[in-house]
Order: structure tokens, then C-alpha cells, then sequence
């Protein structure tokens, strides 16, 4: 017999009912339903029973009906998502690479397992590799955080073993497909605040609209994540926008949208805040100037001059004064070149930090090339430098030295003063701080031999993790062996 048919309002006040029970909840029998119901009812002068009651039996067809109903859309030739893991194009992960990223991870200490492995991760990726299938659960956190290193593969792992982020809806199994506009409600919200911001880099006003479009019915946490996403191509056709979350009934959502209100370029707080950050940055003036003209000193140096309220909060007046301010603005409201802002920067980092988020925001290649150059020769050339303090902006910008930078670092007097405390450590077990594998995530895969020839005098246990990285980057890089020839039979002799 085929089932009827019963409407989404139908099965919608049967699961209301079966919820509130019938006695706060009366159901009437559907059209549909009133030939099986009455087919139910018992022969004239037998006992009717609880069972045989016409409310009873359409919760049970309504509940048959439900569980062997086939969603709209699904074909029934669909390709299940598991053997969607195996349609990755990418090669697994090497074997040799592959033993190199366990060790890797059985060296790191506990407390540095994260950024490390979320390093080595996009080292993979880059090389045009994908972990091996059994390697995904206990990569799969330190693969998550970064959305570029999921592909299909990884993807179709989260569909089948994810279950959503708090204050997120649930989701329909769709990660193992290519976000788009059109699915995009369907995933994580650090996916969908990816998609939106590039979407916001090619087509500011659309992507916008997209916002738009779904704001009102997401949960606060997401409706914040999603709205950071308005930063990129910020501008004052989004400031109406921004204006109209004044009233949002999350405080979340309202700091975001007050924030992103005051970086909006062409607004009076903007320019002003702009020219207050501009005069931070001054020339040599009276005497200083004019020995300066006359060759003495120095006509180029600039100097840095915080804000009076910079003496009362500490960091908290630099920050709110240089959030969202790019490179290129103070380039153009100081009239000095870039290198020569960044030349005059506080030690405290508060201000070259804000230019790195600025930059990552902006998708500015040439400003994070320039921040991360500047910040690497900076630290090599100090006696007592520690690269550790590099670390914090490859995790926000991801980036490798240059060749030519690797070397200049390998033969800087930082690195000579690392490699010094190491050797004349008093300790039995000297320890690596976080420098030497800082290193070897910021190292190019051409400078790693030099870099383990570096490490070779150095105590083994403050080298242990450095080396590990340095022996994946070289297994990533090797060539994949040869693929193994068919024997070919000799023609037989005529």
C-alpha cells in the first residue's frame, strides 16, 4: 500500500502534539489519513481500546510517514561522502614525509603542539600534498583553524565526524562540497567569514548584500564572526549598514559594528585619527634640523612620538589610535616611505601589530612582505634577539623567509648570541625557548641543510623539535620516488 501524502503542516501539528500530548494539543485526522484510520476501527460490539483511538493512530502514521520520508534532492545514485575522501586528486602525504610529521609531533612540548602543527599543516598543503586518511583525527584540530588547508579530503572527514560550534544550526553534512554562495549557510562560521571576505575583495556591495541577507536569523556569536568580514574594501557605502547595528540586541555584534564604524576611510573620526597617527611620526626640528642639513646628523631619521594618552593606558591608547590604519594611509599622511615608518616604531610592538592585521585583513601581499622583512632583520641584527617573537606573525601572516634573508639570519649576530647561550648553558639539559623552532618554521626548504649544519654543534636535546621540522620540510621537498616500470615482454623471434 502507498503511503499518503501529508503536507508540512499536517506532520508539523502531529509533532506538536506529540510533544504536548493530545490532551493540551487536540489532532484532528488528516484528509489523507481518514481511509486508514477507519480501516483501523475495531468490528461492531468489540472493545474499541485505548489503541484503535483516531488520534493515536495518526501520531503513528504520521511517525511511519516521517521516518521512511526521502529528503527533496538527494538522487538515489548520489556518491556517499566517504568515497568522496578518495577522489581528492592531491597525493597522500609520502611515507618518508609522513614518518617525519609523526615525529615531528611526538618532539613538540605539549603547550606548542598547536602553532606547530597548524605550521607544519600549511607546509603540506603547499607542497600539494594531503595527510594520509588514518592521520585525519589527530590532525583534524590543527587542520580546522585555517579553511585554505581544508580540501576535499579533509572536507569530506569534517562532513562525517563534525558536529557543530555552539551557537551555530545544525548542519546538513554539506562540508564535503565546495563552499559557495549558495550553500554557505551550511558551514562553520570561520568558513563562512572566509568565504565572505573574499567575496568582499572582488565585489564590496555584494557581498555585503549576502550579509545582509541572512543577519537577522543567525545566533550573536555568529552574526559577530561574520561581521568582522566587513573590514576588507571597508568604505562609506557600508557605514549605513554599521549605523543600523546600534540597536542589535547582542552587545557582541555592537562592539564589532562601533569598531569597523571608526575605520571607515573618508569619515571625519577617521581623518582624525588618521592625521593624530600621522604627527606620532616627526622629523628632526630647530637645532636637530639644521645640523642635520648641514651633514652632521642624520636628515632622514624620524622619530616616534606617542600620543599623551599613550602615558596614562600604556598599549590600549596606541591600539585604539592604530587599529585598522594600514601601511599605505601613513605612507601617504606622513609623506615618509614604508621602511622608514617602520624604522621608527615603538619596541613595544603595538603599532606593528595593528599594521599586520591591517595588512592580513586587506589581503595586502606587498604590506606583509614588507612588515614580516622588516621584522625579521630587525631581530637578527639585535645581540640578544629570540626569532621566537617571529612566530606570532607567521601565524597570522603565514610567510617563509626568502633565500637570501635565511642566509642573512643564519650569519647575523642573533642568531650567533642564540647558538652562544645554548652552548654555555649551565644546565644539564639546555633548552630551546622557541627560537630555534620558530626558525625552522620561517626557514625555506633550500635553506634547511645550512640551517641542520647550524644546529649540529648545538646540544641535541635544545635541537630536538627544530630538527624534526627541518627533516619534514626536507621530505616535503624531496622528489616522490619513481613510479615502478611494467615489464614488457620481448617480441618473439620470426
Amino acid at each position: 500500500m502507498t503511503m499518503p501524502s501529508l503536507t508540512a503542516a499536517e506532520l508539523a501539528r502531529a509533532r506538536q502534539a506529540m510533544m504536548l500530548g493530545l490532551a493540551r494539543q487536540p489532532l484532528a485526522t488528516p484528509a489523507a489519513l481518514a481511509s486508514l484510520v477507519a480501516a483501523a476501527e475495531p468490528e461492531p460490539g468489540l472493545d474499541r481500546g485505548p489503541d484503535a483511538d483516531p488520534a493515536r493512530l495518526t501520531l503513528v502514521l504520521a511517525a511511519q510517514r516521517q521516518r521512511f520520508e526521502r529528503p527533496a534532492g538527494i538522487a538515489s545514485t548520489a556518491v556517499p561522502v566517504a568515497r568522496q575522501m578518495h577522489a581528492d586528486a592531491r597525493p597522500i602525504l609520502p611515507p618518508p614525509a609522513r614518518r617525519a610529521l609523526a615525529r615531528l609531533s611526538n618532539a613538540v612540548a605539549k603547550g606548542e603542539t598547536a602553532q606547530v602543527l597548524q605550521t607544519a599543516v600549511r607546509r603540506v598543503v603547499a607542497a600539494g600534498f594531503r595527510p594520509h586518511p588514518f592521520d585525519l583525527p589527530w590532525l583534524m584540530p590543527h587542520i580546522k583553524p585555517s579553511p585554505a588547508c581544508l580540501g576535499l579530503a579533509e572536507r569530506a572527514f569534517l562532513a562525517l565526524s563534525e558536529k557543530p560550534e555552539a551557537g551555530e544550526r545544525p548542519r546538513t553534512g554539506i562540508l564535503h562540497a565546495e563552499i559557495t554562495t549558495a550553500n554557505w549557510t551550511d558551514f562553520p562560521r570561520g568558513h563562512r567569514r572566509d568565504l565572505l571576505a573574499r567575496q568582499r575583495a572582488a565585489d564590496p556591495a555584494a557581498a555585503r548584500a549576502l550579509l545582509e541577507s541572512v543577519f537577522k536569523t543567525e545566533p550573536a556569536p555568529v552574526r559577530a564572526e561574520l561581521l568582522h568580514a566587513l573590514a576588507v574594501r571597508l568604505s562609506l557605502a557600508d557605514q549605513p549598514f554599521l549605523e543600523g547595528l546600534a540597536g542589535d540586541r547582542a552587545d557582541s555584534v555592537k562592539q564589532v559594528a562601533a569598531r569597523l564604524l571608526a575605520q571607515v576611510p573618508g569619515t571625519p573620526a577617521h581623518a582624525a585619527r588618521l592625521a593624530e597617527a600621522a604627527a606620532c611620526f616627526q622629523k628632526p626640528a630647530g637645532v636637530a634640523s639644521l645640523i642635520a642639513r648641514i651633514g652632521i646628523g642624520n636628515a632622514g631619521e624620524v622619530t616616534f612620538v606617542p600620543p599623551k594618552a599613550a602615558k596614562t593606558e600604556a598599549g590600549g591608547a596606541l591600539w585604539k589610535l592604530f587599529n585598522g590604519l594600514s601601511l599605505d594611509a601613513l605612507a601617504r599622511a606622513t609623506g615618509l616611505p614604508g621602511p622608514q615608518i617602520l624604522d621608527a616604531l615603538p619596541e613595544d610592538d603595538v603599532v606593528f601589530n595593528c599594521l599586520v592585521e591591517t595588512a592580513v585583513t586587506d589581503a595586502d601581499a606587498a604590506a606583509q612582505a614588507l612588515l614580516f622583512e622588516h621584522k625579521v632583520r630587525a631581530v637578527a641584527a639585535e645581540t640578544g634577539a629570540r626569532f621566537v617573537t617571529l612566530a606570532a606573525i607567521s601565524a597570522h601572516a603565514p610567510a617563509q623567509m626568502s633565500l637570501a634573508l635565511a642566509e642573512t639570519v643564519l650569519a647575523s649576530p642573533g642568531f650567533a648570541r642564540v647558538a652562544e647561550a645554548l652552548n654555555t648553558s649551565g644546565t644539564a639539559t639546555p633548552k630551546d625557548d622557541g627560537t630555534l623552532l620558530a626558525l625552522a618554521g620561517l626557514m625555506p626548504a633550500e635553506a634547511m641543510p645550512r640551517y641542520l649544519a647550524a644546529l649540529e654543534p648545538l646540544p641535541m636535546a635544545a635541537t630536538r623539535e627544530a630538527r624534526a621540522f627541518a627533516e619534514l620540510v626536507l621530505a616535503l621537498a624531496a622528489p616522490l620516488p619513481a613510479e615502478p616500470a611494467t615489464h614488457k615482454p620481448k617480441p618473439a623471434n620470426t
